[in-house]
């Protein structure tokens, strides 16, 4: 039963990784994981020094997650609409990512995200109700505890900070 579809970033990706979460959240959720992202993502450090490979082309293959895309025309057209606020300058994964969101490519998608930059861009252009934090993605799957505490970067707090200034911003 995989009932939440969720497009993930970049770091969101390695970090499941480094906490061995990954594997829940792909049983757990219909994963979507945009083009260039899965040619960013290809390893992380373990605990130990060692250099882990991340295949996402393989889970592509294999059916365990799904790619999707934007286009470079419309990746362009989002940009534009970000040129003239402070948060306009997103990584290219980031931007295919928020793209395929405000492109509303696939209904019910969400986007799980880290990056204070795409938080703000995705809420300042009216999409709050598709974008998450990893803790929300996390606890609404018990793939941790409702009280598990988070690391600062993955916290619905700062999160919601990050949503807050935008739509102060906006106003």
């Amino acid at each position: 039963m995989k009932p939440n579809l969720l497009l993930l970033d970049a770091d969101v990706i390695i970090h499941l990784h480094e906490c061995d979460l990954w594997k829940g959240v792909v049983s757990q959720y219909s994963v979507y994981v945009g083009a260039i992202v899965i040619e960013e993502v290809q390893y992380f450090w373990d605990n130990g020094g060692n250099k882990i490979c991340i295949n996402l082309r393989d889970a592509v293959e294999k059916n365990k997650i799904i790619e999707v895309a934007s286009t470079a025309e419309e990746m362009a057209a989002l940009s534009k609409r970000l040129k003239d606020v402070e948060y306009s300058e997103l990584d290219p994964g980031e931007l295919e990512c928020a793209t395929i969101i405000a492109e509303e490519k696939i209904a019910d998608l969400r986007f799980c995200v880290k990056d204070g930059m795409a938080i703000k861009a995705l809420t300042y252009l009216g999409f709050r109700e598709q974008i998450l934090s990893i803790e929300t993605m996390l606890k609404q799957k018990g793939l941790i505890s409702k009280d598990t505490e988070v690391p600062v970067g993955f916290s619905e707090e700062r999160f919601n900070r990050f949503t807050l200034e935008a739509t102060l911003d906006s106003i």
